[in-house]
Formats: structure tokens, sequence, C-alpha cells
């Protein structure tokens, strides 16, 4: 990856960044048969069919920053970025890039693959910690008569950390509800424990910040609180630049707040994300002491850092569920247990491959459960600070 500076200059540019700028240009000015009419600054062509995406995860010092783009089969593909600022235009095409836009990928043909992916280790760059980013992939499709330019995807490089910590944003409820009347002192109870673990937590109250950049994770601990539509298009954002999300839900006996919150993480799910999840509803179905972590959950959560496959986690006045774990058809059980009805799933993980309309790199993981001890360790729940300590890292990955 090259340099980034904190307070870029196009004076500054290196010179083999502007030979790959101008070999750019040239090449996709080449490889299209027209540009489009009114020339410098013209907005990009469309055309039926899959528009081009980015999606990638944090950009952090020490670590692998991953780049992909999905489109079509044997298109052309090219990926640029650039510190965030006013954009310009590149040749004919209007971007969202500033002006010293450098090539993170020159043109590369995908064959027939429907996705170009980049894994660039990052080193330990002190200056490029804060530093906004912008990402956009070119991509030249042959069925279009343009070069195709992809949303863009905002980052903050944040500092990594050899030993894997995260930067964790956490959402505290204060305000209470019909059976969840202690969610503030569980949320402020989490973040001690995971900053007693290493962990830089950041805590905000009812809302989310205007800026989540800063972010590896986001624990949306609301257990009854229904987020606006701003901020589901602001979460969408988030997991499109590569962060991983938790929310948690309940109760719903008695609790309209919390049955329109779990009505809101169906629709996210299944609307914002597509992933056809089953979100049955809450009640008081789970026994007492029977839920467990998932024997079948995925494996990069159960063994790091601790091994937690099967570790006993108390759900109860859960606020919703997922159905049997053999019946679900998205996402992978997290926590079961048994009920009237049979065995149950009150906890889901869910990643990218379970997407059925969203282009974002980051994960998601759900419980529902409005238990007074939901989220901190106690006689009745002595294992929720290694059930989220192994979330946090899982979220990301």
């Amino acid at each position: 990856m090259p340099p980034i500076r904190s307070s870029p200059r196009p004076s500054d540019t290196p010179l083999f960044l502007v030979a790959l700028g101008a070999m750019l240009v040239a090449l996709l000015l080449l490889l299209i048969p027209a540009v489009p009419a009114g020339g410098a600054g013209a907005s990009p062509n469309t055309f039926p069919g899959m528009m081009p995406r980015l999606g990638c995860n944090n950009l952090k010092t020490n670590d692998v920053f991953k780049v992909s783009v999905h489109c079509g089969p044997q298109s052309v593909v090219a990926v640029l970025g650039s510190v965030e600022g006013s954009p310009v235009a590149i040749g004919p095409w209007n971007t969202s890039l500033a002006s010293d836009w450098f090539v993170l990928q020159p043109p590369t043909s995908i064959g027939g693959s429907d996705r170009l992916h980049l894994e660039i280790p990052v080193p330990d760059i002190p200056w490029i910690v804060g530093v906004p980013l912008v990402f956009q992939a070119a991509v030249l499709d042959p069925s279009a008569p343009d070069v195709q330019w992809s949303s863009p995807v905002f980052v903050r490089a944040t500092q990594g950390s050899q030993n894997g910590m995260k930067n964790v944003l956490v959402v505290r409820q204060t305000t209470n509800a019909p059976g969840m009347t202690n969610a503030a002192a569980q949320a402020t109870a989490l973040v001690g424990a995971l900053a007693g673990n290493g962990h830089v937590v950041a805590m905000v109250d009812n809302a989310l910040p205007s800026d989540l950049r800063n972010y590896d994770a986001i624990l949306d601990l609301r257990f009854t609180l229904t987020p606006p539509a701003s901020e589901t298009a602001a979460l969408a954002a988030f997991m499109i630049q590569g962060g991983g999300v938790f929310f948690v839900c309940g109760p719903w006996a008695g609790c309209p707040q919390g049955q329109q919150r779990a009505a809101w993480i169906h629709a996210f799910l299944n609307v914002t994300l597509g992933t056809g999840a089953f979100v049955g509803s809450g009640g008081n179905l789970s026994g007492t002491a029977t839920e467990a972590v998932a024997l079948g959950a995925d494996a990069a959560y159960r063994n790091f850092p601790l091994s937690i496959s099967g570790l006993w986690y108390q759900v109860s006045n859960e606020g919703g569920n997922f159905g049997p774990p053999t019946a679900m058809t998205a996402g992978t059980p997290w926590i079961t247990g048994s009920s009237a009805l049979g065995m149950q799933t009150y906890g889901a993980l869910f990643t990218p491959a379970d997407y059925g309309n969203f282009f974002g790199q980051g994960r998601v993981a759900v419980l529902f459960s409005g238990s007074s001890a939901a989220l901190t360790p106690t006689f009745m729940n002595p294992n929720a600070q290694a059930v989220f300590e192994n979330l946090v890292h899982w979220l990301d990955r």
C-alpha cells in the first residue's frame, strides 16, 4: 500500500503514483468504445445488470486490509483511493476521490469470476493513524458502454495492536422499559470487563454518534430501543467498511418496546441484509439454566481467544427466537437451549455469506435475551464475560 500522509498536497504525490494514474486513465480510455458525451466531469452511464460494489474491512496498522469488488464476469477492475477531500473528475468520470488520488490496484481482468479480492498488509505506520480515506472501484463490464464506478467507501485508519485488541463502541440504554430496568448498569459492567481485557472501549447513551469510523465493532446494547431509519443506514455503512455489529433484544412479554425492537432486528436482517432468517416472537420459552454456547457455532468464535464451546449461558425473558437450530436457513446457531417447544436458538451469528442483497464485509450477532444478567457475569450467569470476549474478536475478523 502506498504511503499516506496526514496532510497531503497534490504536488507531493510520488512520481510513480502519477505515472500509475496516467496509465490507469489511458488504459480505461482505450478499453471503452467511447466516453460519455459531455467530456470531463460527465456522469457515468448506467446499464442493465449488476452495478459494481466495493467492500472492505477496517484499515488498521499491523493488520491486513481486505478489499473486494463484486461485479460481472470478464470485467476489468481497478481500485483507487485518496485521502478524503474535495472530489475531482478523473479523465471523463466524476469520482468521490480527491486530487491526490492513488492506484491501489491497476486494471486487472477477473476472468470468469464475479469479484476481485485484495489482501494488503498494513505495516505499523504511525502517521497513517487518524487519516480519513476513501476508496472507489472503476469497472469495465463487457456488457457496459462505459466504465462504471462503485459507491465510495469511507474509512479512517486506526491503530492496530500486536495482541489483537479491538476498538469497541458500546451503545448503552439509559431509559427503562417494562421488564428491563437495569440496561444501563449491564452495559457499564460489560464496558469495564472489556476494557479490563485490554480493549479500547467508548460508550455513548441511547443513540449512535455521527462518525463510526474509529471502531472495529459496535455493541448495540439497547434492549428495548428501536433505532431510527438514519441509524439503519449508518449501521449498514459501518458494515460495508468492515465493522461488526451485535444486537441484544428483550424482553418481549408485556413490553411493546421490546416487540418493536425485535421487529426492527427482523427488518435489518431480512430487508437491509437480505438473510431470509426466520425471527419468531419471544416470551418466556427459555428454560432455567439450560442454554449454552452452541456446539455448532462458528469455530472461530468458539475457540478464540478462549475455548467456550458448550459453555453454559443463561437466557430469560427472551425478545424473540430463531427457531430450532436445525431449521435455520441463514446464519449459524450461537446460543441455544431447550424449551417447552423443543430446542430453540436464542442467539445467531451471521457472516457475509448469509447476505442476499448486501455487499458488506461486516459480521452480525444477535442475542434475544431480556435477562437482568444478560451481559454481565453473575451467580446465575457466570460465563457472560467469556461469551462476550470471544464475540468482540469474532465480530472484527
